[in-house]
């Protein structure tokens, strides 16, 4: 309108309009023609999908929290035995799953990513391992010194000098001699400062066949496979080559999972361990604020990832019926 007003020939404002018209439907792709939100939220409105539409494909990429039972089938399936040159990269992908739900971790926080910058992923040196000797004493081992004595009568065996070997050699600590794992996250999304955050699997020494136990040992049979050194990713392992974990064999195994016991495979992804960790806190009764400093928040993300179901305000409203009745209630009806 400005230029139609100021324009010395006043061109005919029909021919205008006209002309305005067809060089917007034929840019209508680009916003930058008209800078105005009326224009824009009138493409917005004719370019928007139905809204039931937009529902379905939400439900599709919903992530569900990862349940429970999900942990068991994997256990059940995929590490009963130790693991053998067959099965060791299942074994791997069913203990990070296994460590992930424990501890609320972030994929990028166990799976090495050769290519990122920061990469935050837990080493072969970030991990140690309290273990109990014969003559009582306490002495703490890491990951590569899991196949030897720590007496020094039997010699480390690297997993490179037998490739050929169908299983590792089953000789130094045994899985029930260790008390303690410690893991050390030294690298975070939202920690970078050098803060270490300190993960511990402590046996319960009260309920031998306790499922942290059951992980404790996964963890040492692993790492007594693997035969990492200090400068391997720990999820990582020796066989002709290095195999090294990654976020597609997490997420493979947790739709494989959810298939198997009846779930949707596409609501679920390696981001559901986390997810399923905050929300089987909360439902066992930790506050939001416990939550965020076990699993590391610093912001309110937290109540993103509380996936629980509402109160029924009709079985609330009867319950405090049924209370206000009964204290009205004389005491011989009582």
């Amino acid at each position: 309108m400005d230029f139609l007003r100021d324009h010395p020939k006043r061109p005919n404002l029909t021919n205008c309009m006209a002309a305005l018209g067809d060089h917007l439907r034929i840019n209508m792709a680009d916003e930058s023609i008209i800078h105005n939100w009326i224009i824009r939220g009138a493409k917005k409105s004719l370019t928007r999908q139905n809204g039931r539409e937009l529902s379905l494909l939400k439900d599709k990429r919903i992530r569900l929290p990862t349940p429970f039972t999900f942990m068991k089938y994997i256990l059940e399936t995929y590490m009963t035995q130790p693991p053998c040159w067959d099965t060791c990269d299942n074994y791997m992908t069913g203990l990070a799953n296994m460590l992930a739900y424990e501890f609320g971790l972030r994929v990028s926080e166990y799976c090495y990513n050769k290519d990122a910058e920061d990469n935050h992923a837990i080493m072969g040196g970030d991990v140690f391992f309290d273990t109990y000797l014969s003559n009582g004493a306490t002495v703490r081992l890491t990951s590569w010194q899991l196949n030897s004595d720590p007496a020094g009568s039997k010699k480390n065996i690297q997993a490179k000098n037998y490739p050929n070997s169908n299983c590792s050699p089953s000789i130094g600590i045994h899985p029930s001699s260790v008390n303690q794992i410690h893991l050390l996250l030294r690298s975070q999304k939202n920690h970078q400062d050098g803060n270490t955050r300190r993960l511990v699997l402590q046996r319960n020494h009260k309920h031998l066949s306790s499922p942290l136990n059951t992980l404790i040992d996964c963890v040492v049979t692993f790492a007594k496979f693997s035969n990492i050194g200090p400068e391997d990713p720990f999820f990582s392992r020796w066989k002709v080559t290095r195999k090294i974990l990654h976020r597609k064999m997490v997420s493979k195994m947790l739709k494989d999972t959810a298939k198997a016991l009846g779930y949707l495979e596409e609501n679920f992804s390696s981001h559901c361990n986390r997810i399923g960790c905050a929300s089987e806190l909360y439902q066992a009764g930790y506050t939001p604020e416990d939550i965020s400093m076990f699993i590391g928040w610093t912001s309110n993300a937290v109540f993103g990832y509380l996936q629980t179901e509402p109160p029924s305000l009709f079985s609330l409203a009867g319950q405090e019926a049924e209370r206000i009745i009964k204290n009205k209630l004389p005491k011989s009806r009582k």
